[in-house]
């Protein structure tokens, strides 16, 4: 881990990296996610990199469009990007480095790339004690207790970082969990020993 907590955006061009750098809220939840949302096209990573520098990043690249807009540094000026060479040296600027690649999102954290994509990267936990909210994601789990009505219980998320990985966690429980986004029901997740 880097002492640098601010979050560096970079897009692979063939002269090395362009990059701007966000200061705020660059985690995967608040920067991930928007950045394989909104901008999963070269035409948008270009004009998300001209705007520089970002105190933080929407997904609108203006105010006129019906979304979060970014907060460019900028007052007026631009702050022109910076360009880097090669991967390795993009990817140690800091804690949380984004790189736009061949029509992919990757993340670089703690000396691991994540490819972010993939839609079956969903939730991304970076320290193993740390215990996502649910309500973070907009999502919610439940079982069906003892009483047979849905209990939610956001523990179990505990553990899991992918789609894949959570069928894993759902047999450690030995109960089917119910996966609601918001108040719509998602997904059903079968313990192994109970699938049939």
């Amino acid at each position: 881990m880097t002492n640098d907590e601010n979050t560096y955006i970079g897009m692979s061009l063939p002269e090395g990296i362009r990059y701007v750098t966000v200061f705020e809220k660059g985690d995967f939840e608040n920067c991930g996610r928007i950045l394989r949302t909104f901008y999963r096209t070269e035409d948008r990573v270009r004009k998300l990199l001209a705007l520089g520098n970002l105190l933080h990043l929407g997904g609108s690249l203006s105010s006129n469009e019906n979304k979060t807009s970014c907060w460019p540094l900028n007052n007026g000026n631009p702050i022109h990007e910076a360009e880097i060479s090669g991967k390795e040296k993009f990817f140690l600027l800091g804690d949380w480095t984004y790189l736009y690649e061949n029509g992919r999102w990757f993340l670089g954290y703690e000396g691991k790339i994540y490819e972010i994509s993939n839609p079956e990267f969903s939730v991304f936990v970076p320290d193993k004690e740390h215990t996502p909210s649910p309500l973070d994601k907009g999502l919610y789990f439940a079982v069906i207790g003892e009483t047979g009505k849905l209990e939610f219980t956001p523990e179990i998320v505990n553990g899991w970082d992918t789609w894949k990985s959570l069928p894993k966690r759902v047999s450690e429980k030995g109960k089917t969990v119910y996966v609601f986004r918001k108040t719509q029901l998602i997904k059903v997740i079968k313990p192994k020993k109970l699938e049939s």
